[in-house]
């Protein structure tokens, strides 16, 4: 899993802030934590989730997936109160979510959106 440098962070909050005129500094530093815990989360989706011998561990499971439908819902719920969009992603290896912000700016290859550095 790759953690956000400062950096990284630093950058992402001032691009939705250029970008997303309604946004605030809170607004961004949410999307930061729900981004971490929902890469997090598809990371356990693509290792599985299993005891050292081999059993998966239900409950884990379904706790998980609670959280990643709120997540999704609550990040979809910030984002169109700041006139923004969101896309999620399942594959850990990429980032899970991009912020469609409403001038159309994009950093990243696909130019689907803003990259959430901790997703």
């Amino acid at each position: 899993m790759h953690r956000a440098t400062t950096r990284e962070r630093f950058e992402f909050e001032n691009l939705l802030l250029t970008h997303a005129p309604r946004a605030s500094v809170s607004d961004a530093r949410r999307i930061l934590r729900y981004g971490a815990t929902y890469s997090r989360i598809q990371e356990n989706n693509c290792n599985g989730h299993a005891d050292w011998q081999g059993n998966e561990d239900l409950e884990w499971l379904a706790r998980d997936e609670k959280k990643e439908k709120r997540i999704e819902e609550r990040l979809a719920s910030l984002c169109r109160s700041i006139g923004c969009g969101v896309s999620f992603q399942g594959d850990p290896r990429g980032v899970t979510i991009k912020i469609t912000v409403p001038d159309g700016f994009t950093n990243d290859w696909g130019k689907e959106g803003l990259c959430v550095p901790t997703s």
